[in-house]
This record gives structure tokens, sequence and C-alpha cells, in this order.
């Protein structure tokens, strides 16, 4: 199963995500005078109303979360390839989308210098990260736990990069800076909570 994105000229649609489902793989490897069948493409469009630049799927792979250029997060339900979801609050292109283990939250990142935790059932954000004269150019959630992730990062203002680690708590999220190639030899890496937050944050989901 391939995914793929791909820009059209409708003037109601600005981008479709392409599904491809390749069958008789090992064909080739077989004797070429006993089968007559050739490789077989199925394709499924999902339209979106903008340009899908970062697209992830769920640990079951039933859901499938897209990030837009126009700050939009898409959740479509794979079964039907119907928009599950549609969750609003970039003001800039989304740079990432995670799951976590669960399912029921997701993760996105944008470049309007926030980090978002998204309820996905209610569609609503539970956890928000914002800083400014940063641009997140991508997020992803702890394997195992729903209260950490890694957040990548980089200034508006001068030439610097940041890799942290971002923990949710409830009393807001901090963050601990893991690398910063840019920062002088002499400087440590520290960690600074900074932004907003809502709800609050569990080990495990």
């Amino acid at each position: 199963l391939g995914l793929a994105c791909a820009a059209t000229t409708s003037p109601t649609t600005r981008a479709v995500l392409v599904l491809r489902t390749h069958t008789h793989m090992n064909l080739a490897l077989l004797d070429p005078f006993s089968h007559n069948e050739l490789p077989e493409v199925i394709e499924a469009k999902l339209e979106v109303p903008s340009t899908v630049s970062v697209c992830a799927f769920n640990r079951r792979g039933s859901m499938l979360a897209g990030g837009c250029d126009n700050g939009h997060v898409i959740v479509w339900d794979f079964e039907t390839h119907g928009v599950a979801r549609t969750l609003e609050l970039h003001e800039a292109p989304v740079t990432s989308v995670s799951w976590t283990k669960s399912s029921r939250r997701l993760l996105s990142s944008g470049a309007d210098g926030r980090l978002a935790v998204w309820d996905v059932l209610g569609a609503c954000v539970v956890q928000l990260l914002a800083r400014e004269n940063l641009e997140f150019t991508g997020a992803s959630t702890h394997p195992l736990r729903r209260d950490v992730c890694l957040a990548c990062s980089s200034s508006t203002v001068v030439a610097s990069r940041e890799v942290s680690l971002v923990f949710w708590e409830a009393a807001g999220p901090r963050s601990l800076a893991l690398l910063s190639p840019d920062a002088p030899a002499d400087e440590p890496a520290g960690g600074g909570g900074e932004g907003a937050a809502g709800g609050s944050g569990g080990s495990r989901g």
C-alpha cells in the first residue's frame, strides 16, 4: 500500500491523496511463461480543500491524518475514505502530524509556532505550546507515553535551530532543549516552560 500527494487543476479541489495498492508484487520472480496476468494497481483518491504536505496513519491503520498548507488538520476514516474530523487551529502550514499509541490523541506542529495535542473524538485542543518568533518544523509523539513528544524548531528572527523534548504537564508544557547546533559552545542546553496549555496530560494513551 502506497500513499502519495498529487496536485490537480480543478477549481474546487487543489490536491488529492492517491492511495495505491499493488498486487502480484512477486510476479517477476515466478516463471514468466506460466502467468499471463500483469501487476494490478487500484487507486482511490481522497479529495481535500487544500494542499496536504504531511500525513500519517494511526497505529492500527484505520485513520489517516493530513496536515494542510492552510493550517487545517484533516482526519479520514480509512475504511470509508470519508472525512471524520477537520481540526482548525494553525494559522500557517502544518509541518507534521503524529498519533499517540491509542489513536485518541493527535499531535500537530505548525509554522505558526504552535504545537498542539488534539482530542480527536471531541475535535478540540487539550494541550497547546505557543512560541513567538519560532516555527516548529516537525514533531513526534513518544511511542508509549502521550505526555512526551519530540519537537524540532527554528527561529524566524535569527539563524538558530533547536531540538527539544516537550513534557505535557498539568501546570503547562515544559520543554527541555536536547540540541541547539547554532548556540555558542559555552552555552549549556537548558529547558524552559513556555506557552499555554489546556487540559492535562497522562502518561499513557
